[in-house]
């Protein structure tokens, strides 16, 4: 799949931590809204994050442990309030039950399954102020993942 070039549409979405670095690892994103928008979005770090209470309520105990141990060996997790990665967001699909584990949620009704496939880090993380929903990006935040993807 080629990159995105300045006339590609780039939406932007925040991810609360510590799923926002699991996007690093194939997780599918979770939300309670579906979208008709497929392309490229970039992963942005909500400026808070879940703690492990949270986490434990959202995930439940055996998921949880699971991502406390994957990201306990990762030490590049992106920092609370950065851009960090780009994706292609290539379906959005109401979750079951069998999604829990790729998407590191309990199941709940009414929860959508936001597939992401070509997910790249940046080579330089960048702050950025989040947005609910998928958000479009200034033309100046364009450029600044654009130059870091392209040789």
């Amino acid at each position: 799949m080629n990159l995105p070039d300045v006339n590609t549409l780039i939406k932007g979405i925040s991810i609360k931590q510590p799923y926002a670095a699991l996007m690093l690892h194939g997780k599918d994103e979770t939300r309670v809204w579906k979208t008709s928008y497929r392309g490229w979005v970039l992963l942005c770090s909500s400026a808070k994050e879940y703690d492990l209470l949270q986490v434990t309520n959202i995930s439940g105990i055996e998921r949880t442990a699971r991502l406390v141990s994957l990201l306990s060996e990762d030490l590049c997790e992106p920092k609370n309030g950065y851009a960090f990665a780009i994706g292609y967001l290539t379906n959005v699909v109401p979750m079951t039950v069998d999604d829990e584990t790729k998407c590191f949620v309990t199941y709940q009704e009414g929860l959508y399954r936001h597939i992401y496939t070509h997910v790249t880090p940046l080579p330089i993380p960048f702050p950025i102020k989040g947005k609910q929903l998928l958000f479009n990006l200034d033309y100046q935040t364009k450029l600044q993942v654009l130059h870091q993807l392209l040789p």
